[in-house]
Parts: structure tokens; sequence; C-alpha cells
């Protein structure tokens, strides 16, 4: 008797619903990827953002309480002087001899306008080659700072100088140092990969 050589029976495969979805489009699954890194991308930086304000922001609530009451003080042998300085002519009081109307324009809605250029670049902007840490110090610095002037007295809180023998600095805050800071990562990133490009 002879036995017909049987063919194997199709085996049924499993594939879970959400499986299969992917496989039908493969895209769906890049896309969720790439829209949980950008929420993770996003989330990071907003924290830190905050954080930078909220230090700026506790420092100068703390100098106005305690230097008001303490007066001038030093420590270090005068390296670090804090004195409380009431500013509305912008960084170390450099534009203090505009008018007040020409002040409120260039450092309110001026920087309110890079500012906001800023928030863009660093949430909004396609890509991922961002100079984050750079353009979270100078945003965080500006945003410190605007925040002052925003308030009934429209003036920034200064509080400390940094001094070394007959050198001393001009009064400053935390918004300030990191708005040097930030624009010194930023201008080294930016330069600094055009200097090693012409090489």
């Amino acid at each position: 008797m002879r036995h017909r050589n049987r063919l194997p029976e199709k085996q049924s495969v499993c594939v879970p619903y959400a499986h299969y979805n992917c496989l039908r489009n493969p895209c769906q699954l890049r896309e969720k990827k790439y829209t949980a890194g950008m929420d993770k991308e996003c989330s990071s930086p907003a924290l830190l953002l905050l954080f930078f304000i909220l230090i700026d922001q506790l420092s100068k609530h703390a100098a106005r309480l305690y230097l008001q009451a303490w007066g001038e003080t030093e420590i270090a042998a005068g390296l670090l002087r804090f004195t409380l300085v009431e500013n509305d002519g912008g960084f170390l009081g450099v534009v203090a001899w505009l008018p007040a109307k020409a002040r409120f324009l260039l450092l309110t809605l001026g920087v309110g306008a890079l500012l906001a250029l800023c928030l863009w670049w660093l949430f909004l902007r396609p890509g991922r080659n961002r100079p984050y840490l750079s353009l979270l110090l100078l945003t965080a610095g500006g945003l410190g700072n605007l925040i002052d002037r925003l308030l009934p007295s429209g003036a920034v809180t200064d509080f400390v100088s940094i001094g070394l023998g007959s050198f001393r600095s001009g009064i400053f805050n935390l918004a300030d140092l990191f708005i040097l800071t930030g624009g010194f990562l930023l201008g080294e990133r930016l330069f600094g990969r055009k200097s090693s490009i012409d090489r």
C-alpha cells in the first residue's frame, strides 16, 4: 500500500495585535519612538530651566530680606561683597543713561523678543543639534531678570560683587552669571566649530 507524501500543514502564528499593527505600518513604530524621544528631550530642559529661574529668584528674595537688615556684608577678606542694589539700567547699569521709555523698549520688549526666540530654539526648533546648556543658561538668566522688571518696582535686584586687591567687579546677580556663562558657551560652540572646520 502506497503512502502519499503529505505536505506539512500550514502552521498558524499568533501575532499580538499591537505588534501586528506595527508590521502593517512600520512608520507607526518609528513615529511612536520619535514622539517619546521628543517628550523626554523637551521635559528635561524645561525642568532645568525652571530650576535655574527658581534659584535666581530665591537668591534675590534672600538678598532683599537680609541685606536690607544687615547692610553691606563681606566674606573671604572682601573677595565677595554683598550689597543690595535695585538696578533699572540693564546689565551692570550700562544703559542707565537712557530715558525710561527707551529702557523699557530695550530691556523689556527687546529682551522679551530675544527670549521668545531662545525658547523657540530650545523647545520647538526641528532637529536635535541644539546647544542645550548655553540656551538654558541664557534663557533662564534673561527670564529671571525680566521677571524683576515686570514687578511694580521695574528694577532688577543685584547683590554681589567680586574683588581682589584694587580690582572689583560691578554688582550683579545669579541671572547675570547665567547669561555670561551661557553666552560664553554659545560663542565657544559656534566660533570654535567654525575655526575647526576652517582648519
